[in-house]
């Protein structure tokens, strides 16, 4: 059973079992007319009066409060494995000849937070010609990670650059305030720059929900098993097919970071990612 299974069915029990509970009537003992002179002894008793009944609600609402489940928050920074340097990972496109992917991370601190800086390789694992190069830039700060700029670069030379994309409002990825069911995103602009083209303007939107905390098994993820690992899904739209029209299945565990990942594309294509190790 998922954390959102369980969180409704803890307040479907809560009303089933928990006594209704109602605000307290107040009694003034006093009443005064007109021109009749107010005594202090009268005033103060009619002022205790109210105060005890506010006190007494007061305390119902705590009781209420106390039996009502709190519904648990998770935190990105717990479960993108800040002291990773690498993940290597099994690779699958149909079709495709490479089925190593190597990503590498260089984090700099920076004015209001980290600079990540990921490089994808992808190679055959038998040996052979690269198939994939790219380098991404985030930020990191205690409320999320964004993405900033993508690169794609010559699977030869990987100094030389094919093509550069900066997001001109940084999407966010993740963020430090995540509840299951709960979904968030951005809607960005883009400035995507082809190698020997002006510079072509789009945007891009990404909307990520987190589905559940669930234990991921090592019949999924042979670097496993793993728990309390965070599945979140992503759906992306694009004015222009750079980034790809994509729907995403992704699990992320405590410390590790991102351990499986399954990537479907508008036009059919899919890939999938496994971890294999991590260092």
């Amino acid at each position: 059973m998922n954390t959102k299974t369980i969180f409704l069915a803890s307040i479907v029990i809560l009303f089933v079992l928990t006594p209704i509970t109602y605000a307290g009537n107040v009694t003034i003992p006093n009443n005064f007319t007109s021109g009749t002179p107010a005594v202090a002894a009268d005033v103060n008793a009619n002022f205790n009066a109210v105060a005890v009944e506010i006190n007494d609600n007061d305390s119902r609402i705590s009781l209420i409060n106390s039996q009502i489940p709190s519904v648990p928050v998770y935190d990105f920074n717990n479960y993108i494995g800040n002291t990773v340097n690498s993940h290597t990972y099994d690779y699958y496109q149909e079709g495709y000849a490479c089925d190593r992917e190597v990503r590498n991370y260089t984090r700099t601190s920076i004015t209001g937070g980290t600079r990540l800086i990921t490089t994808v390789d992808r190679t055959p694992s038998g040996g052979g010609a690269r198939c994939h190069y790219r380098v991404a830039e985030h930020l990191q700060t205690a409320q999320d990670l964004k993405l900033v700029s993508r690169s794609l670069r010559d699977t030869v030379n990987t100094a030389t650059e094919l093509t550069f994309a900066t997001i001109n409002f940084p999407v966010t990825k993740l963020t430090n305030v995540m509840r299951v069911g709960v979904p968030w995103g951005d809607a960005s602009g883009t400035q995507w720059t082809p190698a020997g083209s002006p510079t072509e303007r789009g945007h891009i939107v990404e909307i990520h929900t987190l589905l559940a905390v669930e234990d991921v098994p090592a019949s999924q993820v042979p670097a496993g098993p793993f728990t309390g690992c965070l599945k979140i899904h992503t759906s992306r739209r694009v004015q222009n097919n750079h980034f790809g029209r994509q729907t995403v299945m992704s699990w992320y565990c405590p410390n590790v970071g991102l351990v499986r990942q399954i990537k479907n594309f508008n036009n059919g294509g899919s890939y999938r990612i496994k971890l294999l190790s991590y260092n």
